[in-house]
C-alpha cells in the first residue's frame, strides 16, 4: 500500500492454514491499529463479493 507515493504497508496471505493468515509489514510512523483494520475490511468485502457472486 501507499499514501501520496510513499510506502506505509505490505499485506501477504498465506494459504498454509485452515484460517485466513496475514503477514503484515507497516511503516513505523503509520496508524499501525488503523492500517490492521484496513486489512480487515478489505478482507471482508473480498470475501463478500466473492460469496455473493456464486
Amino acid at each position: 500500500m501507499t499514501k501520496n507515493g510513499k510506502y506505509v504497508a505490505s499485506v501477504n496471505k498465506k494459504w498454509l492454514s485452515f484460517a485466513d493468515t496475514y503477514m503484515t509489514d507497516i511503516a513505523d510512523d503509520e496508524d499501525q491499529p488503523f492500517m490492521l483494520a484496513l486489512v480487515i475490511v478489505i478482507d471482508q468485502v473480498l470475501h463478500d463479493r466473492n460469496h455473493n457472486n456464486h
